[in-house]
């Protein structure tokens, strides 16, 4: 398995669920990565949710994308772990506010003063597949 793989993966199946801390209790929720390019996995937030408060706080996250097959037999879940990094300004920033720019109808107000971009930028991969019911702590891990 190499990054490219694990990012190719993360670009076909974009909607994940995000694990964060809040105080010692998990909090999970469905995000929608920005990207996954040689510089890591892109997120973005609104800086008055929760989920924002909690990464700045403790930035030790995880990703899990699922392909989502129908047959439980073809099932295949990448975890990516690591601690988040918040990207003030880039190319990234700027691609990630144009793209979310819809969202400021929801809010009521341009989201620009709002937007937290933040990515993994290192940390670990595992793949999960059926076949790797019983032993996990057999699975490749790729440190990227």
């Amino acid at each position: 398995m190499t990054f490219e793989e694990c990012a190719q993966f993360a670009k076909q199946y974009p909607v994940c669920q995000m694990a964060t801390l809040d105080g010692g209790q998990p909090r999970v929720r469905v995000m929608l990565m920005a990207e996954a390019d040689k510089d890591g996995f892109w997120f973005a937030t609104l800086s008055p949710k929760a989920v924002s408060r909690q990464i700045h706080a403790r930035p030790g996250i995880e990703a899990c994308f699922f392909n989502g097959a129908q047959d439980p037999a073809a099932w295949v879940m990448m975890r990516v772990t690591g601690s988040a990094e918040f990207v003030k300004d880039g190319p990234m920033v700027k691609r990630v506010a144009q793209e979310r720019a819809g969202l400021s109808q929801v809010v009521g107000e341009p989201i620009d003063k709002y937007l937290e971009v933040f990515r993994l930028r290192t940390g670990e991969v595992r793949f999960w597949r059926v076949t790797n019911l019983m032993k996990e702590d057999k699975a490749e891990v790729l440190r990227f």
